[in-house]
C-alpha cells in the first residue's frame, strides 16, 4: 500500500517539475518574441533617423531658395542645376559617400559620382517615396560591387545606408524627383550591435526574475496542493482501513445464518444417533446393518459440516484468502455428495461451464448453499431418479442449479418455502432453506425455486461477479 502512495507521490512530483519547467519555456518565449519585436521597432527607428535629419535639412534648403528667387508665377521653379547644388552641399554631411538625383519619371539627372550605380525602385516603392513618405534600406555586408562599378572584390564588404527622400516645392506643392543618398553604416551598424547587447541583458534579466517569480508562485502553490493531496492520501488510508473493517464486518455477517445451518444440519443426525444411543448396549446386537450405515453416514455428516464451518469462520478471522475456480467447487461438491446418492441407488452429477475463480470465502458458502440443496434433493428423491447441479457465468453473475427429477415440492408448500415452516421430512425444522437464502443475500445474490412438478424441481442460486459489485 505504501509502495503505491509512493510511486503516485513520485510521479506526481514528476508531473509538476515537468509543468515547471515548461511554463517557464513558454514565459522565455514569450520574452523573446516580445524583445524581438522591439528589437525591429528601434532598428526601424535607427535607420529612419538620418532620412529624417537629411529630408528637413534639404526641404529647408529648397523653401530658402525659392524664397530668394522670389518666385511668383507658377510655372516658375529651381532648375536641375539650382536643385542639384543644393543637394550636392549636402554631400559634404559627415557620413555621405555619394549623392544622385532622379527625376519624377525615374531617370537618373545627376551623380556626384560616376563610378555609383544607378539603382532605381519598384513601380509601387517609388509612387510612395513621390508621395512624400521616405524610404530607408540598411544593408549589412555588403559587397563592394553592388554600389560601386568595377568593385569585384568579393571579399570587400561594408554596411551601407540607402535613403530615397522625395523633392518638392512647398509654394506650389509640385513634386522635384527623388534624392538617393549612400552613407557609410558603420554607425549604424554599431548602434545596432549595441541595441542587441542591451536587449539581451535586458530579455536575460527578466527571464530570470520573471522565472524567479513564477517559480516561487509555483512552489509555493504546489506546496499548498501537496499539503492537500497528503491529507486527502492520508483519508483515502483511513477510508481503505475502514472499507477492510466494513468488509470484515461483512464476512462476520454471515455468521449467524451459518450458525442456523450448523444446528440445522446436525438436528436430524443427532436424533439418529440418540435413538442408536436409547437402545442401550444390550440392544445393539439387535441392530442391522443399515442402522450402523445410518448411524455412521450421520456421524461423518455432521462432521463434514463442523469443517465446513470451521473453514468458513478460518475466512472470515483471516486477513489474506486465496482463489478457488468454479471447477473445484463443482469437483468438491461432487465428491461430498455422490458417495451419499450411490448409496441411495441415485445419480449424481455436477457440472462447471466457466473458468472463473471467485475468493475462498465466498466459494465455501456457495458450497454451503449447494450441498443442502442437493442434500435436500437426496431426501427426497426416489431409487433411479437423477440429480444435476451446473455451475456457470451468465451476464455478470455466477448461477448453480440443482435439478432433479424427484416427486417435486407439493404447490401448497411453494408460497412459503423460503419460510421457517415445519419440514415435509421426519425430523426435519423447515429452516434449510430460509437459511439458504439468508447466505444467498449475503453473497449479494439470489435463491429461488425455478420450476417445480412431478417431473422434478430446479432451484437457482444466482450471485454477482466480484469484479461488478
Amino acid at each position: 500500500m505504501q509502495r503505491r502512495f509512493d510511486s503516485k507521490g513520485k510521479g506526481a512530483w514528476a508531473v509538476g517539475t515537468g509543468s515547471l519547467l515548461a511554463l517557464l519555456l513558454v514565459f522565455a518565449f514569450v520574452v523573446a518574441g516580445v524583445t524581438w519585436s522591439l528589437r525591429r521597432d528601434i532598428r526601424d527607428q535607427i535607420k529612419s533617423r538620418d532620412a529624417q535629419v537629411l529630408a528637413l535639412l534639404i526641404q529647408n534648403q529648397i523653401d530658402q531658395a525659392e524664397f530668394e528667387r522670389g518666385f511668383i508665377f507658377e510655372f516658375e521653379g529651381l532648375s536641375d542645376t539650382e536643385l542639384w547644388e543644393i543637394l550636392i552641399e549636402t554631400a559634404t554631411a559627415k557620413g555621405v559617400f555619394a549623392v544622385q538625383l532622379y527625376s519624377p519619371d525615374g531617370e537618373l539627372a545627376r551623380t556626384s559620382s560616376d563610378e555609383v550605380e544607378a539603382r532605381g525602385l519598384e513601380a509601387s516603392r517609388w509612387q510612395t517615396v513621390l508621395a512624400g513618405e521616405a524610404l530607408s534600406e540598411y544593408h549589412e555586408q555588403t559587397p563592394f560591387g553592388q554600389f560601386v562599378r568595377g568593385g569585384t572584390d568579393a571579399f570587400d564588404r561594408f554596411a551601407v545606408l540607402e535613403l530615397y527622400l522625395p523633392l518638392a516645392s512647398s509654394r506650389m506643392g509640385q513634386s522635384l524627383g527623388v534624392v538617393r543618398y549612400l552613407l557609410d553604416g558603420a554607425e549604424i551598424e554599431a548602434s545596432f550591435a549595441l541595441l542587441d547587447r542591451r536587449l539581451r541583458r535586458q530579455a536575460g534579466v527578466a527571464v530570470g526574475i520573471g522565472g524567479l517569480l513564477i517559480a516561487g508562485l509555483f512552489g509555493a502553490a504546489w506546496w499548498r496542493l501537496s499539503k492537500a493531496n497528503r491529507s486527502i492520501m492520508a483519508q483515502s488510508r483511513r477510508l481503505e482501513k475502514a472499507n477492510a473493517e466494513l468488509a470484515s464486518l461483512a464476512r462476520t455477517s454471515a455468521l449467524g445464518p451459518v450458525a442456523a445451518h450448523l444446528m440445522h444440519g446436525l438436528k436430524n443426525p443427532l436424533a439418529g444417533l440418540q435413538q442408536v444411543m436409547q437402545a442401550g448396549p444390550s440392544a445393539s446386537g439387535d441392530l442391522g446393518d443399515e442402522e450402523w450405515r445410518g448411524a455412521q453416514e450421520a456421524a461423518r455428516r455432521m462432521q463434514r459440516m463442523v469443517q465446513e464451518v470451521v473453514a468458513l469462520l478460518q475466512d472470515v478471522n483471516s486477513e489474506t484468502g486465496y482463489e478457488i475456480s468454479l471447477d473445484e467447487i463443482a469437483g468438491e461438491l461432487e465428491r461430498r455428495m455422490g458417495e451419499a446418492a450411490v448409496a441411495r441407488s441415485l445419480s449424481f452429477v455436477c457440472q462447471s461451464g466457466a473458468a472463473d475463480t471467485i475468493s475462498s470465502y465466498r466459494g465455501n458458502i456457495v458450497l454451503l448453499i449447494a450441498s443442502n440443496l442437493v442434500q435436500n434433493s437426496l431426501e427426497a428423491a426416489r431409487p433411479g431418479d437423477r440429480i444435476e447441479a451446473r455451475i456457470d457465468r451468465q451476464e455478470g453473475h455466477f448461477r448453480v442449479c440443482v435439478l432433479d427429477t424427484g416427486p417435486g415440492i407439493p404447490e401448497e408448500m411453494r408460497d412459503r418455502l423460503f419460510s421457517p415452516v415445519p419440514s415435509s421430512k421426519s425430523g426435519g425444522a423447515g429452516i434449510g432453506l430460509s437459511i439458504c437464502r439468508q447466505l444467498a443475500l449475503h453473497l449479494g445474490g439470489s435463491l429461488e425455486l425455478k420450476r417445480s412438478s412431478a417431473e422434478g424441481s430446479c432451484f437457482e442460486l444466482r450471485f454477482p461477479v466480484e469484479d461488478e459489485l
